[in-house]
């Protein structure tokens, strides 16, 4: 599943959006800068997870 680039940044992306939203809505903090943080945290985790592409995997027998 995560062999392709775009479905691994889309997983990185939502991922790192969605545990500062979380958080701050868990502490009772505000959703608009939870909203704020999350977005940047996305689009970075999105950009890094491409530098870590899965191993290309054989079966040799």
């Amino acid at each position: 599943m995560l062999e392709n680039k775009f479905t691994r940044a889309g997983v990185f992306f939502v991922v790192a959006f969605s545990v500062p939203i979380l958080l701050g809505l868990l502490t009772e903090g505000d959703l608009n800068r939870g909203i704020q943080i999350g977005v940047v945290m996305g689009v970075i985790f999105g950009v890094i997870s491409q530098y870590f592409e899965p191993k290309p995997t054989s079966v040799e027998q």
